[in-house]
């Protein structure tokens, strides 16, 4: 993701708006991942380092859609 980040920052136009949308497809599949953690039991639903991650995957996630959706 943060090399996408980066990216998109010293791009423009579509080529910036394209690597946003490559950091948010990276979002969702960090998320996946913990969300596959949970569910196979490596880490607990209430594991407070989890309920973090998830909370700032959805800071994320929002940025990155306000990047890739201009106005």
């Amino acid at each position: 993701m943060l090399l996408n980040i980066n990216e998109g920052r010293k791009s423009q136009g579509g080529n910036q708006t394209r690597f946003f949308r490559y950091a948010a497809g990276s979002n969702s599949e960090v998320r996946a991942a913990i969300d596959a953690a949970v569910a196979w039991g490596w880490i607990e639903a209430t594991d407070e380092d989890a309920a973090r991650a998830q909370a700032l995957l959805d800071r994320l996630a929002a940025m990155l859609w306000r990047l890739s959706h201009p106005r």
